[in-house]
């Protein structure tokens, strides 16, 4: 590339760490703080973390895949890495693994069948165990005030946000994937939106395959963004 010197490194499917960053560090004042990752998945590709690591943050990543988190001690050390699923009640839950990684998750039979449908090669399915985010975090044990909460749980976020105490843990920014919307009113009367609304979390990130949308809960201002960030 020609000017390649005037191009900012990105890790995350659609540019959501860049935007998380910059809102993070311009309008929240947060220069290295700290996250947790659920659905983490890699340590660099599609992160929506490892910009904040390269900027001197650190946190928790959570990953459900077997043998994840070989590569986050190896590339991560200032993270604490945890393989475990994430679910809303203890237990045992399938997790189906394809082809590509990327899709791995604690599907239904319809979004297993949905990825067949594509080409996509189901290679194992298997049992894993499964803890909510709240046990999780307790076992680590005292933690620094969490400034970004992101999940990417392909299509459990829901699951995930409901086993989080926010009491106790109250994310200041909360980064999450919203499947099934296609425009900015079914983002913003999903349940996931709508969920978020009723923790009073101060500051919502949803992400879609089209846009970005930032949800500002002490109001009802939405703002949508494709690459420069506006209020």
């Amino acid at each position: 590339m020609k000017d390649s010197k005037f191009a900012k490194t990105i890790f995350s499917w659609e540019g959501e760490d860049a935007l998380v960053y910059k809102i993070c560090h311009d309008y929240l004042t947060i220069f290295q703080g700290f996250y947790i990752d659920v659905g983490a998945h890699h340590p660099f590709a599609l992160s929506n973390t490892y910009l904040l690591y390269q900027s001197g943050w650190k946190g928790i990543n959570i990953d459900a895949m077997p043998g994840s988190m070989t590569l986050f001690n190896e590339h991560r050390p200032r993270d604490i890495n945890i393989e475990m699923g994430v679910s809303l009640r203890r237990g045992s839950l399938r997790f189906s693994m394809f082809d590509d990684p990327a899709l791995n998750g604690f599907l239904s039979d319809d979004m297993v069948q949905a990825h067949l449908n594509r080409g996509v090669r189901l290679i194992e399915q298997k049992s894993i165990e499964c803890e909510p985010l709240n046990m999780i975090l307790e076992k680590v044990g005292p933690l620094p005030p969490i400034d970004l909460l992101t999940i990417d749980a392909e299509g459990s976020d829901l699951e995930v946000i409901n086993s989080h105490d926010f009491i106790q843990h109250r994310p200041k920014l909360i980064l999450t994937e919203i499947l099934g919307t296609s425009d900015m009113v079914s983002v913003i009367g999903s349940e996931v939106a709508q969920t978020q609304r009723q923790k009073v979390t101060n500051y919502f990130l949803a992400c879609t395959s089209q846009y970005y949308s930032w949800i500002k809960n002490t109001s009802r201002d939405v703002i949508r963004t494709s690459g420069n960030f506006q209020t």
